[in-house]
């Protein structure tokens, strides 16, 4: 298309530009050098694609056209000798005169001190650190750099620890790590929206005088086959003689064969129709005892666990679970309640068995998915299995 077509399409210099308003970059004296940088990224944008083959004479027209008055002048102070130059060189002219002398520290400053900002995409801080990188001389490390300030300056305390414990990850890898978690984050929305959530109960405190009255009440326990107060089985902890299996005693053994823990860490459901933890609404707490704190790779992603000797099953949050990859289809129905120490009853999604790898052997272990946030449990029978707690049978006088 020649030069003629392209103005009578309404596509040439004055049709693009005038429609943008270039020259209105330049009405604004009190930021010159960012206005500039501006209308050169647009003049050079539209010559690339208009007048690419052009003389650098009809480019330097354009420059002086669509510039204003302002560039006019500026064009017209240069030295005689300037303005017979190149179309480039005349363009590092202007650059001169309207980008100051650029203090290296305090472009520095706003890097390393910018943060994601509250709604702020991470494709968005990516790239505004990546031009704020552009003029801090940062040579060979720059890309490193911004990766760290990236890892750094997100929102989400989570997901930092998640990219940082990934050694030698790359600036991509961690953007797509940071998509996935978005990605997450929405379905778990949504799962939310199909699936009745109940308040988390306060299983470390109890509200009322009836949970404390069904503790101290005794019944016949299926487990031991004696009466005692809930919660005060002597058959808890025990390995069955018959099939060697755990909480509860031979009389009152119900299996016909065994499992074999080196191959599968399950938890026999057919014993029993309720399990109970000591507590599990501890998601946020901090403590400073972490030798009961495990991980296991599960899906490829590390997953802490709390070692919980007086949990009966193991417990993995339904958030937890989306997280690695899991969906609602995966989750099996079951007929299973979870009870804390307390007595209050934790809402159970269903069962997976997932194949997690600990200490470079791999294992099929059964977890109970439940509707809140909370710690991911290991219980009892499982830490046993992994050999992360061993049984001592040993008396020591005093």
């Amino acid at each position: 298309m020649t030069t003629q077509q392209l103005k009578r399409s309404g596509h040439g210099v004055g049709g693009v530009f005038s429609g943008a308003r270039l020259t209105s970059l330049f009405e604004i004296r009190r930021d010159l050098n960012l206005n500039w940088i501006k209308f050169k990224r647009q003049l050079l944008s539209f010559i690339d694609a208009y007048f690419v083959e052009a003389e650098d004479k009809q480019k330097l027209g354009i420059l002086l056209h669509h510039g204003g008055e302002l560039c006019q002048e500026v064009f017209a102070s240069l030295p005689e000798n300037s303005k017979v130059k190149s179309f480039d060189e005349i363009l590092s002219e202007f650059d001169n005169h309207f980008l100051p002398k650029r203090n290296v520290t305090y472009e520095r400053y706003l890097l390393f001190n910018r943060k994601q900002l509250q709604e702020e995409s991470f494709e968005h801080f990516i790239t505004v650190l990546k031009n704020l990188s552009a003029t801090c001389e940062l040579g060979d490390i720059k890309e490193d750099l911004i990766k760290d300030l990236f890892i750094c300056g997100i929102k989400s305390t989570a997901l930092q620890k998640q990219l940082l414990s990934i050694p030698n990850i790359t600036l991509d890898k961690a953007l797509d790590m940071c998509r996935t978690y978005t990605a997450i984050d929405t379905q778990v929305q949504m799962m939310d929206k199909n699936i009745d959530i109940k308040e988390a109960p306060e299983v470390d405190e109890i509200k009322n005088k009836g949970i404390l009255e069904k503790r101290n009440s005794k019944k016949l326990c299926l487990f031991c086959g004696f009466n005692h107060s809930y919660g005060r089985c002597p058959a808890f902890g025990k390995i069955c003689m018959n099939y060697k299996k755990m909480n509860h005693f031979a009389k009152q053994c119900k299996s016909k064969r065994t499992v074999n823990l080196l191959e599968n860490v399950n938890i026999d459901t057919t014993l029993c129709d309720e399990f109970q933890v000591n507590g599990i609404s501890e998601f946020h707490k901090k403590c400073s005892y972490t030798w009961y704190l495990t991980f296991l790779y599960i899906n490829g992603f590390k997953v802490q666990l709390k070692v919980d000797t007086g949990a009966q099953c193991n417990i993995l949050s339904l958030f937890q679970f989306a997280s690695i990859g899991g969906t609602k289809s995966d989750i099996i129905p079951t007929n299973i309640n979870i009870t804390s120490f307390t007595d209050q009853r934790v809402s159970v999604v269903g069962k997976v068995i997932l194949k997690c790898k600990f200490k470079d052997n791999w294992y099929n272990i059964e977890f109970f998915i439940v509707d809140q946030k909370c710690s991911n449990i290991l219980g009892l029978i499982t830490s046993e299995g992994l050999g992360l707690i061993q049984r001592l049978d040993a008396i020591t006088t005093i």
